[in-house]
């Protein structure tokens, strides 16, 4: 089964798969990698669905700074902005 990414699921799917660690040295068709072009490319053009990634993400914000992913969002929100 393959993994459906969205904007709900994509900041837990980046967590889980930094933390199994679940990279480049797991696979080269990684779920890390897979996750991190998903939010590059298609939650951080759009205002709307960084937004939405970052709250379904609120519950997991000390996670999120574990990860360099906090910035990230801010980043992608002020440059959209």
């Amino acid at each position: 089964d393959e993994v459906k990414f969205s904007s709900d699921n994509i900041v837990s799917v980046l967590c889980m798969a930094y933390h199994l660690r679940m990279n480049e040295e797991h696979s080269s068709d990684n779920l890390l990698g897979k996750a991190s072009e998903f939010l590059e490319t298609r939650v951080f053009p759009c205002w709307n669905e960084t937004v939405n990634a970052l709250r379904s993400g609120v519950k997991s914000l000390d996670k999120l700074a574990d990860v360099e992913l906090v910035d990230l969002f801010f980043d992608s929100l002020i440059e959209t902005a």
